[in-house]
């Protein structure tokens, strides 16, 4: 393998030339890229070229414009798809110390998650260079007999076969990357290559099925042409046979028969010219070494600990997803009673511990029968209570699969009947508090099946002034799947969940996972009164912990990735005046749903709630109350946010703003605890 400068003139021309003039990979303008030896002999050249699509620019500047069907375009391209664009390079390591173990122990538990288990860093971390292969292919889709299609694909794959995260592929897509293999690094065997080459055929079957699907409808019309044509023909041949004498029907016979071949033989042909054909075509093959921190970690549950090796890398700032002990899948980690590895390795276990919830499924609620209905009362005991109903039995991971994704026929109720005298309370006797873990699977199961059934949550199990009562007033039964990311086109199906208990503030908090009837895992978490056993506020992460990642150094990187819960809020049916749809669509797009329903349920107390110290004036609705709000509310969650900032999104003057924030301060300083 020959040294490949990975921005490399050639890599650029083959990119825009393969695609028909659309620029896929951009360069900077006025970038500077060094020509092969070749090209610079046949268009006499200089060896840096500087290059631009903008005619002004290479007016003004003396760059060579580029435009759609240059001939050096056309020459690079050809030139490297038949030689190819293969070889080793590397990025320098930054300099500077390597970052702390107490460092990586909190970005680890913040952003590697292993259910049930507690990530631990004990030992210093140790520089390696990870191998990342880039295969690069040219698809070829042969429409019909004169058209055909041409498109690029690339792979990201470490050694072991398994994709690299996307926003490490971006970045080094656009980084300037040294020529020759990384120092120290042993040699190269192959590794990822045969994993890249699996993942871009089943690329290119998609697309060539796509292809397919988009002219159906002229394979159809020509099928038509085909089919009319032939019955005509073989309508001829039978009104001829009928007029004329019998030694030549035989012969029209025998030509009826060879007709009617001919029409199978040119239907097949047709739908032969018509069908789109993958060719997978190989040109570029790049081996990264990319500068790494290898570290050791255990993952504690209880007294037990299960070793588990972790690779921080710089560029992103992040853990990469750590492969399963078992099966080396890079799926979300569960550490169980037997062992550490990821859900389908795992299988949950009949009897939790009191603060975890093992995996459930969820019921649609039948409505009760009426009055008039045969249906048994529920069994009693000797003593003559109402049997509660039977806990569901945990499932593993291959019931959940085989469950069909639509709601099932057979409906039973899911309540259990209440007691003769008994008060009707949710909340188990001695208070929440008593047994949290069962509190936490009661109220998790409470919500989910709000969701699946259509049916909101009760104001009794709400906390007045709540996160939760804002998001049940906004969307009614869909609120807490709209704050974790799952759209009213999919179901709740299964949960995994656990708790855990802050007595100082009086809250609990529950995190886990939702498996959606698409098959989709969505994290959520939501914080409840530990007194009432009462919602508070629920969303896909603890704003205390992501805020300040989404608002830091690197929140451009972590916004990427929870791109789809930073999104324009979906609309509303509860009456709210224009600065409210204003500070509801700001919050979600800054900091998600989760959020805004923080801001929401402050505004409606600030213009809704009981008189308190300092209500005598009534609270004006506006731009500017709606900025105050959220910059405040963001305060008490742990956010540093400045008014200036807030002042420019909301488009309000400054000192306006401030004022407003010192008053909002002062209405919220002994509002009840709302959670925001």
């Amino acid at each position: 393998m020959t040294p490949a400068t990975h921005r490399s003139a050639v890599d650029f021309f083959a990119t825009y030339a393969a695609t028909e003039g659309a620029l896929v990979e951009r360069l900077p303008e006025g970038a500077v890229l060094v020509l092969p030896e070749s090209l610079q002999a046949a268009y006499r050249l200089p060896e840096d070229l500087g290059l631009t699509e903008d005619p002004e620019v290479a007016r003004e500047e003396g760059y060579l414009l580029l435009a759609t069907g240059h001939p050096l375009l056309r020459a690079a391209a050809e030139s490297v798809l038949q030689q190819g664009d293969a070889g080793h390079c590397h990025l320098p390591r930054s300099p500077g110390p390597a970052p702390s173990p107490a460092v990586l122990q909190s970005h680890a538990r913040d952003r590697v998650h292993a259910d049930h288990g507690r990530i631990d860093i004990h030992s210093q971390p140790s520089a390696i260079y990870l191998t990342i292969v880039r295969v690069g292919v040219m698809l070829k889709f042969r429409l019909s007999i004169d058209e055909e299609l041409q498109e690029l694909a690339d792979c990201w794959t470490l050694a072991d076969g398994s994709e690299i995260p996307p926003e490490l592929a971006k970045r080094l897509s656009s980084s300037t990357a040294v020529p020759g293999p990384a120092p120290g690094a042993n040699a190269w065997a192959g590794e990822g290559v045969a994993a890249a080459d699996s993942r871009l055929r089943e690329k290119a079957a998609e697309r060539a099925f796509e292809l397919a699907a988009q002219r159906s409808k002229r394979l159809v019309a020509q099928l038509g042409v085909v089919d009319d044509y032939y019955e005509g023909v073989l309508a001829s041949i039978e009104e001829r046979s009928a007029k004329t004498t019998e030694d030549r029907r035989h012969m029209l016979a025998a030509q009826s028969v060879a007709t009617r071949v001919e029409w199978e033989r040119r239907r097949a042909e047709v739908t032969d010219e018509m069908m789109p054909v993958a060719i997978v075509d190989p040109f570029r093959l790049h081996v990264f070494g990319v500068p790494a921190w290898r570290v050791s970690a255990v993952v504690k549950r209880g007294s037990r600990a299960y070793p588990l090796d972790l690779v921080w890398v710089p560029m992103i700032s992040s853990f990469l997803p750590p492969a399963c002990p078992s099966c080396g899948s890079r799926a979300t980690l569960v550490a169980g009673k037997s062992g550490l590895g990821c859900r389908n390795c795992t299988r949950p276990e009949a009897t939790p511990e009191p603060v975890v919830s093992s995996v459930a499924p969820l019921e649609v609620a039948a409505s009760p029968p009426p009055a008039s209905s045969t249906t048994p009362p529920p069994s009693e005991d000797q003593q003559g209570r109402a049997r509660p109903a039977a806990r569901p039995t945990p499932t593993t991971r291959a019931a959940a699969d085989e469950a069909p994704p639509c709601r099932p026929a057979a409906k039973r109720p899911s309540g259990r009947a209440t007691p003769k005298g008994s008060s009707g309370r949710v909340t188990p006797k001695g208070g929440a508090a008593s047994n949290p873990g069962k509190t936490g699977d009661r109220l998790t199961r409470l919500i989910w099946e709000s969701v699946l059934n259509d049916s909101a949550i009760k104001q009794n199990q709400l906390v007045p002034w709540s996160p939760m009562a804002a998001l049940v007033r906004l969307y009614g039964s869909d609120g807490p799947a709209l704050a974790v990311g799952m759209p009213d086109t999919e179901e709740p199906r299964r949960f995994v969940s656990e708790t855990t208990v802050f007595p100082t503030s009086g809250v609990a908090e529950t995190i886990g996972w939702l498996e959606t009837s698409r098959g989709r895992e969505l994290r959520f978490v939501f914080e409840w009164r530990l007194d009432s056993g009462r919602l508070l506020s629920i969303g896909p992460w603890n704003l205390g912990l992501v805020g300040p990642v989404l608002l830091g150094g690197y929140g451009e990187v972590a916004r990427a990735r929870h791109a789809n819960l930073l999104v324009a809020p979906p609309f509303s049916l509860a009456p709210l005046e224009p600065a409210a749809r204003l500070l509801l669509r700001q919050s979600s797009e800054w900091l998600g749903l989760g959020f805004a329903s923080r801001c929401l349920a402050a505004w409606w107390y600030l213009l809704e709630g009981p008189p308190g110290e300092g209500r005598d004036n009534d609270v004006e609705a506006g731009e500017v109350l709606a900025a105050a709000v959220e910059t405040v509310i963001a305060r008490r969650t742990g956010l540093r946010v400045t008014t200036k900032a807030t002042a420019e999104r909301y488009g309000c003057a400054l000192t306006a703003t401030r004022a407003e924030i010192t008053r909002v301060q002062a209405l919220l300083r002994h509002a009840p605890a709302a959670g925001w």
